[in-house]
């Protein structure tokens, strides 16, 4: 999925995957992303889940999910199903972890 915000992205990587595969770049491009996330603090962080499962176990993965909560609240989640997807905005903490393997979540900035 890709959007347009009509604004310059806070990370420099369109696709994730080249962040965290191996190879001879790997260690640079990881160092970008923490300086480009942590530097820039973009206002929202949107989660794509399709990417997320493949992408879960990479230590700069975790590292990002476990910083996020420290610094964003989750304002939006999408569970999307074959037929229909359900949004929910402002979702109880209950309701701010999806149900669905294909979702995404949205972040504001504390």
């Amino acid at each position: 999925m890709l959007l347009s915000a009509d604004r310059r992205s806070a990370l420099s990587h369109l696709f994730f995957q080249g962040v965290v595969q191996p190879h001879a770049r790997r260690a640079e491009f990881q160092q970008q992303i923490r300086e480009e996330l942590w530097g820039r603090r973009p206002r929202f962080v949107v989660l794509p889940g399709g990417q997320y499962e493949h992408l879960k176990d990479d230590p700069l993965v975790k590292e990002i999910i476990a910083w996020l909560p420290k610094e964003y609240h989750t304002i939006g989640v999408v569970d999307i199903y074959p037929n229909k997807s359900q949004f929910i905005w402002d979702p109880p903490p209950e309701r701010a972890v999806p149900q669905t393997l294909f979702w995404v979540i949205v972040m504001e900035r504390n």
